[in-house]
């Protein structure tokens, strides 16, 4: 549910439109694959339905400002309290919570913590004499799994120590298009993210500091193709 109740965590910040909460959602998760632009209208539109948001008037130039009701916003404290079961699931909810001015993500962290400790113990305990190749290669990929999501939460830790990674909402109105190569490196995805290249002189080109969040993501050491879950 990260998408429905990221928006409704976004929308804590302020009144926005469509678009700009997809780039703020893609923005603080870094989310892999990025979610579609049609899913984030169709999940506010169901979220109006259940009477978590509301429309809020318009921007200059016509388009639809959202908000949350007094249930979205105690759903919005709910969700970012409650610990997600999956492991790519954790990290956007960590990344997001972390985001956030004034949140204090350390409490869902030491929740997450308390799980994965729990998978870890539970693979070793499930290891037995008559294991076969297979069985043991599970359920080592499990406490692999576990121990990483362990080693990323003590990164997360101390991002939520420093407040870095906190912001409110863009200002500036997303672009609109083709994003304009910056480098050769073709996994740039945004303004100030890591994989961004500033020129400097004599045709060469450095890279750009390394936002908080970008850097949070690239700890992040498994995939979306990983077993995510805790069991």
């Amino acid at each position: 549910m990260l998408v429905k109740h990221g928006l409704l965590a976004l929308l804590s910040l302020g009144p926005a439109y469509g678009s700009q909460l997809h780039g703020e959602l893609q923005e603080r998760t870094r989310r892999s694959p990025a979610v579609n632009p049609g899913q984030v209208y169709s999940t506010l539109e169901r979220a109006r339905e259940a009477g978590l948001v509301v429309q809020e008037g318009r921007t200059a130039d016509g388009l639809t400002l959202y908000g949350l009701t007094a249930s979205g916003r105690a759903e919005a404290r709910r969700w970012l309290s409650e610990p997600e079961s999956g492991y790519e699931d954790m990290v956007g909810q960590v990344m997001l919570a972390l985001s956030l001015p004034g949140a204090d993500a350390r409490p869902l962290i030491a929740e997450h913590r308390a799980r994965w400790h729990a998978a870890a113990a539970m693979a070793e305990d499930a290891a037995r004499d008559d294991e076969g190749p297979a069985a043991s290669l599970r359920r080592r990929a499990r406490h692999a799994l576990a121990r990483a999501a362990l080693a990323w939460l003590d990164e997360a830790e101390q991002e939520a120590g420093s407040g870095r990674a906190a912001r409110q909402l863009a200002g500036s109105r997303p672009s609109r298009g083709r994003p304009r190569t910056v480098a050769a490196d073709s996994s740039a995805d945004s303004p100030g993210s890591a994989a961004s290249a500033a020129e400097v002189p004599g045709g060469t080109s450095a890279p750009a500091a390394v936002s908080p969040v970008a850097a949070l993501a690239s700890m992040a050491p498994l995939s979306r193709q990983a077993d995510g879950t805790l069991g």
